[in-house]
């Protein structure tokens, strides 16, 4: 059997790693842009903005983690999916030979 065969097996987990990990560099990428923000703006801001800032700055860290996880268990499920297609065309032919 081809790798591509195995491969289409676990479709979905491979799909769903690749979104997750798009996610986590649109995520990481947030940061350079509130810097940059608050390095041009740093005078004119007042309280409600910086706290809306902290806020999102926050909430990427907490969705950078949540998707890094989420990316892990969608690359176990692929590569469980992937093994066990390995498996099961082992045992065929194991059995096959007697």
């Amino acid at each position: 059997m081809k790798m591509k065969n195995y491969i289409g097996k676990a479709r979905y987990p491979f799909a769903a790693s690749c979104i997750l990990s798009l996610l986590n560099v649109v995520c990481t990428s947030y940061y350079p842009y509130v810097f940059s923000y608050i390095v041009d703006h740093f005078e004119t801001l007042d309280r409600v903005s910086i706290i809306i800032i902290s806020c999102t700055f926050v909430l990427s860290v907490i969705l950078i983690l949540v998707f890094s996880y989420l990316n892990k268990v969608a690359k176990a499920k692929y590569q469980e999916k992937i093994c066990t297609a390995i498996r099961q065309d082992v045992f065929a032919s194991i059995a096959r030979m007697d």
